[in-house]
């Protein structure tokens, strides 16, 4: 859910300095302000190594989970940078099977089979995933993630609603009255008046500049040798080229990744079949 630090510094496009300072060839102030580039980076890598706000989330149980129900699989102690080089580094968008994984990572994942009540709470950037539920039951667990100070990390751990973000911490439980109470209407408050509609002109042009998207030429798919990254559309589910610089931003999103991100569009055919597209990253 949660990508660690280092491994975004890493796949960032910041450009790493060629030798160590004071190598540099040219004039005193060239020597300066290399060491002062350098000096400069190795702050950025410190910060995004060491002040990444780090996410815990808890999943309680709100029936028990029985082994056929999909419970969540966990791979104990891979919250590190050369676990997550792994995932990035293997397969199409860094994706894996529950036994690639195991082997991948030299960890067996543990299934989290739980009683009703029960919670099981990691890192969120420790590997894991929900199992197949094979069962005829729904696996309704509560999820609960608390972020600490730090820089926001790149992920998907944000399913709250953007209204309920950043309002509450740990120290605020139990809450107040006043905090558990939502505002309501009033009697006699007086309404809030809406937007007028927009004018048929306004409508006109808004309709002309849709039909002027949809006349764009498609953006052809490259040939399979040109194809750095991939990743794929959460509307269509086809995978799209992309660069590996773009491939954590693009997988991160958080409403998913679409095709219209890199220039193409849900329309367009794969071209390449999984197997083939999954072959090349292998």
């Amino acid at each position: 859910d949660t990508m660690h630090g280092v491994t975004r510094f890493l796949q960032s496009d910041i450009q790493l300095p060629d030798g160590p300072p004071g190598k540099a060839t040219g004039s005193k102030d060239a020597e300066s302000e290399d060491e002062d580039a350098v000096d400069d980076l190795g702050e950025i890598v410190r910060a995004v190594a060491t002040e990444t706000a780090l996410i815990y989330t808890l999943l309680v149980a709100l029936q028990d989970v029985e082994p056929d129900m999909g419970p969540t699989h966990v791979w104990p102690a891979t919250n590190t940078v050369e676990h997550h080089a792994t995932l990035w580094g293997t397969h199409t968008g860094g994706k894996l099977s529950v036994v690639e994984a195991d082997e991948a990572f030299k960890v067996p994942h543990k299934d989290m089979v739980l009683r009703k009540g029960d919670l099981v709470m990691y890192d969120s950037r420790t590997m894991h995933c929900g199992g197949a539920n094979k069962s005829g039951m729904r696996r309704s667990v509560f999820c609960v993630s608390t972020m600490g100070p730090g820089i926001r990390p790149d992920g998907t751990t944000w399913t709250m609603l953007k209204s309920l973000r950043n309002r509450l911490r740990i120290s605020d439980f139990p809450l107040s009255k006043e905090m558990v109470q939502a505002p309501v209407a009033k009697p006699g408050a007086v309404a809030e008046a809406l937007p007028p509609p927009p004018a048929k002109d306004d409508q006109a042009r808004q309709g002309g500049a849709a039909a002027a998207d949809e006349e764009e030429e498609e953006k052809p798919i490259p040939p399979l040798e040109d194809w750095a990254a991939a990743v794929q559309c959460t509307f269509c589910s086809r995978w799209r080229p992309c660069s590996v610089e773009e491939a954590p931003r693009l997988t991160g999103s958080e409403h998913g990744f679409f095709c219209k991100a890199v220039g193409f569009k849900c329309t367009q055919e794969q071209r390449y079949s999984t197997k083939e597209i999954d072959a090349i990253f292998g």
